[in-house]
């Protein structure tokens, strides 16, 4: 029998190892799919649910509720044909109609469609209230979103409602593990970038290639759930490309604030407090410096909320760290009662 030359036994050594594991692990990867009945998936398993799942790719906005009835499991919401959210009945007739955006804060993530502000607000005004909050939205896709409705609906209020985290969402491209528009300033001034909205998933920064080609695997999925690279592999939450929304927050509702005059409609800014759990509070006041600055209209209910006792504010809220029915009451009635003291834009 011949033997071998020496370079290709050291080639085999090299060689038959690295082939049985490639063996092996095809098998573990076959058997793995047919124990989740997904043979010929090609699904992306590594970034797991978006944690807004509930919502449609919009090319312009990145995302907007999904239209009709969904329940989850502390509450159920219902979105209508116009991608706002229901009141939980009927808008009344007549009456000048007001317009609500923002984050989840405004759409009413932890409430009923009966319970959120813009329906509290809705039912102590005897007045239409639109509530066009999006889950997760920065400051920057609800001015965007304002804009782009005012021309439709030509309220003649909009209130714009933000949280402290809004501002940093205005500085990342990709959040809740989605992509979204943003602005930056560029040579001149600022400017709309990501549109239109990028779609699938952002890869990490280490090894992204790797991760691409290890996304569709159930073997790596498994092995990688049980280690501590799981963040690696399931992919990052949030991609940060600049640190200045302060800037951008405080310019597009300064744009906006122009394009609402033009139309003769009331532009209200109103920050809401969280209770930390949501990030913090520490972006408000800056904004607001700002914004009044420009002769913004602003109702400051974040400092009048962190009034309340913390115990008392903390219990307020509900399980997801959004503000529960009676906290959402207490917004309700403070805006009819600002709305019904304050001046007009036309009268400031």
């Amino acid at each position: 029998m011949p033997t071998l030359q020496p370079w290709k036994r050291q080639l085999a050594r090299v060689l038959l190892p690295i082939i049985t594991l490639g063996l092996t692990a095809v098998a573990l990867e076959l058997g793995v799919r047919i124990s989740h009945r997904a043979l010929f998936s090609t699904k992306n398993l590594a970034h797991g649910v978006p944690p807004v799942p509930f919502a449609d790719y919009d090319a312009e906005l990145g995302w907007l509720p999904h239209i009709g009835h969904t329940k989850v499991p502390e509450y159920d919401f219902t979105v209508d044909e116009t991608r706002m959210r229901s009141n939980g009945s009927a808008h009344p007739a007549g009456g000048a109609q007001i317009m609500a955006f923002g984050d989840s804060f405004t759409f009413g993530d932890d409430v009923l469609d009966n319970q959120t502000w813009p329906a509290a607000l809705e039912n102590i005004l005897q007045q239409p209230v639109l509530n066009a909050g999006v889950n997760a939205y920065g400051i920057d896709q609800a001015c965007m979103r304002a804009e782009k409705l005012l021309a439709k609906y030509q309220p003649a209020v909009i209130i714009v409602a933000f949280i402290s985290d809004d501002i940093h969402r205005a500085e990342y491209s990709y959040f809740s593990r989605k992509w979204k528009p943003y602005y930056e300033y560029g040579p001149n001034g600022l400017e709309l970038k990501n549109v239109p909205v990028p779609t699938g998933f952002a890869t990490p920064r280490r090894l992204p290639t790797l991760n691409r080609i290890l996304c569709h695997s159930y073997l790596a999925q498994a092995i990688f759930k049980r280690t501590r690279f799981w963040d690696w592999y399931n992919g990052p939450n949030l991609v940060q490309v600049h640190d200045k929304g302060v800037e951008v927050a405080t310019e597009l509702l300064g744009r906006l604030n122009s394009v609402a005059q033009q139309k003769g409609t009331r532009l209200i800014v109103m920050p809401l407090a969280t209770d930390g759990r949501m990030g913090n509070n520490e972006k408000i006041a800056p904004v607001l410096e700002r914004l009044r600055a420009n002769h913004i209209e602003v109702f400051d209910l974040a400092s009048e909320f962190l009034q309340i006792p913390p115990d008392q504010f903390q219990g307020m809220f509900g399980p997801k760290a959004h503000y529960g029915p009676e906290l959402n009451r207490r917004v309700g009635e403070r805006v009819a009662a600002y709305l019904g003291s304050s001046p007009s834009s036309e009268n400031r």
